[in-house]
């Protein structure tokens, strides 16, 4: 897999994605860097 390719690929679809669904692209980074909650731990 050219990694070169790969990874504008899914930065672009991260911000389409973003833009979709009207949340800011800085906010989606934000949120899967983030530790998970006690709530989605105890699920």
């Amino acid at each position: 897999m050219d990694m070169t390719k790969t990874i504008p690929a899914i930065a672009l679809n991260v911000r389409l994605i973003c833009q979709l669904i009207g949340v800011l692209e800085s906010n989606y980074y934000e949120r899967i860097s983030c530790p998970p909650s006690k709530t989605q731990l105890r699920r």
